[in-house]
């Protein structure tokens, strides 16, 4: 029932989120997010929220990541998207009138794209 209810909330803000038996695969900007809602609806159905696992690369599967190691990977990240895959996910928002990035256009030029001068380093 509690992986309804996540699933049910990104839906209903047009998020995509896939859920694959006991996980789920979203955004790597949204995980936080998706641990609250998570914790939310386990707290619904059976009366306390229940720890969610999480693995990030370089860390075993099973090791406790605290909220600041994702925030921290989180910002890690943030450059790695190309220009291609940034042009794509901003001309479906536009197209689709959904807004499922956090990451705003001037933001992507900014901070999230592999820019010009990131190719010549």
């Amino acid at each position: 029932m509690s992986e309804i209810q996540g699933v049910a909330h990104f839906t209903s803000i047009g998020v995509p989120v896939l859920s694959v038996h006991d996980s789920n695969i979203i955004d790597h900007m949204r995980i936080g997010e998706l641990r609250a809602v998570m914790a939310d609806a386990s707290k619904s159905v059976v009366g306390i929220s229940l720890p969610t696992a999480l693995s990030l690369p370089d860390l075993p599967e099973y090791q406790d990541v605290s909220d600041q190691q994702l925030q921290d990977h989180i910002e890690n990240r943030k450059g790695i998207r190309c220009r291609g895959y940034m042009d794509r996910l901003f001309m479906f928002q536009e197209q689709t009138g959904r807004d499922i990035s956090p990451v705003a256009r001037g933001d992507a030029e900014m901070d999230h794209w592999m820019g010009e001068q990131d190719r010549a380093k």
